[in-house]
Parts: C-alpha cells; structure tokens; sequence
C-alpha cells in the first residue's frame, strides 16, 4: 500500500471460551477492517544544530565578560582612560545580550509548549535589538565624543564633553528600540506555528512541516522595519 492509500478487506478468527455461559463457543467470526498506511509525520527540527549553537554563544557570553571585567579593573590605565572604559563595557554588555539571543533561536515545540514558543519568539527581537543597540550606540557616543574634541581642538577651542552628555545619544537610540519593541509585543508579537513544508515532501495530511515564528497582521512588519531602521541608522553613524 502507498502512503495515504486506504483499503477494506475481512478478518476472520476462531473465539473458544471454554464453555463460559452467555459467551461464544467454537464460533467463526467476521469483522470489517478499515487500514490506513500513513507514513511518520517530519517536524524538522534543529536538534542537531542546537549544541553548535550554544557552544559558540558560550565562546561570545565568555569573552564579552571577560573583556568587560578587563576592562573595569584596569579602568584607571592610561590606555583604558583614554578609550573610555564605560563605553567599552557597554559594548560588551551588548555582545552579551545579542549572543543571548541564540537560546530563545534553540527553542521549538519538541523542547517547550506553544507558549513557551511564543515567549522565545518575541524574545529573540527584544535580545537581538536590545544588544546591538547597547553596542552600536555606545560605539556612535564613543565615536561622536572623539569627533567634538577633535572639532575644538581645529578651532582652537576647549572643549569640554562629560560622558554625561554622551549618553544622551545612546539612551535617544535605545529609547526609540525600547519604544519599537514594546508596541511589537503589545499590538502583533511573534506566534510560534508549524507549517507544512512547500513543494518536494509535502503531502496533502501535512505529515512534513516546520516550525516558525510568524505574526498575524501588518503592524508587525512596520514595527520590525522602524526597529531595523534605527538600529542601521545607528550602525552607520557609528
């Protein structure tokens, strides 16, 4: 029989109960059976990349606290105060987070329930965004402090720029991220949901599917596109 096929045929079998009343006794019985081959449903899930993955983001997660702790205890250095050792550990802060991202990636309907899917579908933009937002933002502040001293210093004027007055460009970006985000998450977030796979092993009982993250109507694309927006604003200036 073919996948999907069903077919009907006779069963015939021999009942003795040992003389039991009410029961049957040496009688010949015939039932109708209905058989269906249905082949084993493919869910493609990503177990085998999985350790891949979290190994590399054990690799980021540990070098970016080291380098930030380096970075704090040497904070005094003449060459840690000259790169701005508050920026620097904000950059590894944000290489942090965005590596934190790989464990909500890991997570599918074969580890959590569907709500536990949809929390790490939402939570990868907010870990994504939220890092490189931290890290490209500190690096624009960094950058944007340099090129004031460096103005003055062509004009012949002092110029004094506190890391107080850098920061109001870095909390503008990542309010404008936090902003993006939580609209995302409030009027269209991310569902988990299992698809049936297009063309090739697809059949019509949907037995070859795969899991995604996908939302339900157009706010999630305009608020995804303003958040991609800021952060490659962010990237350019930086």
């Amino acid at each position: 029989l073919e996948s999907g096929s069903t077919t009907s045929s006779s069963l015939s079998f021999l009942v003795e109960d040992d003389n039991y009343p009410d029961c049957f006794h040496s009688s010949s019985l015939t039932l109708d059976v209905n058989v269906r081959v249905m082949n084993e449903p493919q869910y493609n899930r990503i177990e085998n990349v999985i350790p891949a993955g979290l190994a590399l983001m054990s690799v980021v997660l540990v070098s970016s606290l080291g380098f930030a702790l380096w970075a704090y205890k040497f904070r005094k250095g003449k060459v840690v105060r000259a790169s701005q050792p508050l920026f620097l550990i904000l950059i590894c802060a944000g290489t942090f987070v965005m590596s934190a991202a790989i464990i909500p990636l890991s997570v599918d309907d074969g580890r959590a329930s569907v709500a536990g899917c949809d929390i790490a579908c939402m939570a990868t933009p907010w870990l994504l965004s939220t890092g490189f937002c931290v890290a490209f933002s500190a690096l624009f502040s960094k950058i944007w402090r340099l090129n004031r001293l460096l103005s003055g210093a062509q004009r012949c004027r002092k110029v004094k720029v506190t890391e107080r007055d850098v920061l109001r460009p870095f909390a503008a970006l990542f309010a404008l991220n936090f902003t993006f985000l939580l609209s995302w998450t409030l009027v269209d977030p991310l569902r988990w949901a299992r698809l049936p796979v297009e063309g090739g092993n697809a059949d019509k009982d949907n037995l070859n599917t795969y899991g995604t993250c996908r939302s339900s109507g157009t706010a999630s694309i305009v608020l995804a596109s303003l958040l991609l927006v800021t952060d490659f604003v962010a990237l350019v200036l930086a």
